[in-house]
């Protein structure tokens, strides 16, 4: 309870140095970020779109507006942002991963597939994609690609710390 409400100061501090300094991208984007803190998604994906038209390509508030529509329940659009933060650092394996489990939502396992393996040459450890190519592959019934990668996700957990 603390925590929220500590959150909830931090939102009436944010509101008024936007009101002082509404240009402020990054005023607008702490305002998107605490209120995703907050559970409060619909309100978190409103200021991350505020804060578009200030800084179009950045990254962070592409990535986070992405989630928020995911949250939200708008996988269009978060399939869309996700796609423009992939155009804008495409060596960001955390936002391929993303886009690949709504890509999967979409039941679109071909691009869910094809994107989780780009994530993973980025990244080739990341645990929690590796998992969901597992799943996407099973999925698409590619059982064989689904053992190999299985068997790499094993070698990995084991060598794990």
């Amino acid at each position: 309870m603390l925590f929220r409400s500590k959150l909830l100061g931090t939102v009436d501090l944010l509101k008024r140095a936007h009101a002082e300094q509404p240009a402020d991208h990054r005023i607008l984007q702490a305002l998107g970020a605490v209120h995703y803190l907050a559970g409060r998604d619909a309100e978190s994906r409103e200021w991350f779109e505020k804060t578009l038209p200030y800084a179009p390509r950045d990254e962070e508030t592409l990535k986070m507006l992405g989630i928020a529509c995911y949250r939200t329940g708008d996988f269009a659009s978060g399939l869309k942002y996700l796609k423009q933060a992939i155009e804008v650092n495409p060596w960001n394996a955390e936002v391929y991963a993303r886009y690949a489990v709504m890509a999967a939502v979409f039941h679109d396992l071909p691009t869910a597939i094809e994107v989780a393996r780009q994530g993973l040459e980025l990244a080739p450890a990341l645990v929690p994609l590796r998992r969901d190519l597992v799943t996407f592959l099973e999925e698409a019934g590619r059982t064989r690609e689904a053992a190999q990668e299985r068997q790499k996700l094993i070698q990995i957990e084991a060598a794990a710390p």
